[in-house]
């Protein structure tokens, strides 16, 4: 079960959260299909940004690094810790993004 939130964290954190800001701030954008599609890309570059920065981190840290060979099972506890700090950091940082790019297409 953690390896599948790993996978599908990633996907599912960018979109609820760019549909959820678009229903509340709906009737107040010019253009909120900019905002949907904008607000979305934004995230996910977001996101793989936070995610190279992890990834960086955890081999300079140097907390094992990663696996190169073949393991007959996967390390699901630091999958799962990985995918809840981008998803948390990603939330945290992706509101204010869409905050301010609410206000840059705002209706006059």
């Amino acid at each position: 079960m953690p390896f599948f939130l790993y996978l599908v964290l990633s996907y599912v954190v960018p979109v609820a959260l760019v549909l959820g800001c678009a229903a509340v701030w709906w009737r107040s954008l010019s253009a909120p299909w900019l905002f949907l599609g904008v607000g979305y890309l934004a995230l996910v570059g977001l996101q793989r940004v936070l995610s190279g920065a992890w990834s960086l981190a955890r081999l300079g840290l140097g907390s094992g690094g990663f696996y190169l060979e073949q393991k007959s099972t996967l390390p699901e506890g630091p999958l799962l810790l990985e995918a809840s700090a981008i998803a948390a950091a990603t939330t945290l940082v992706g509101l204010g993004i869409l905050w301010a790019l609410r206000h840059a297409l705002a209706k006059l």
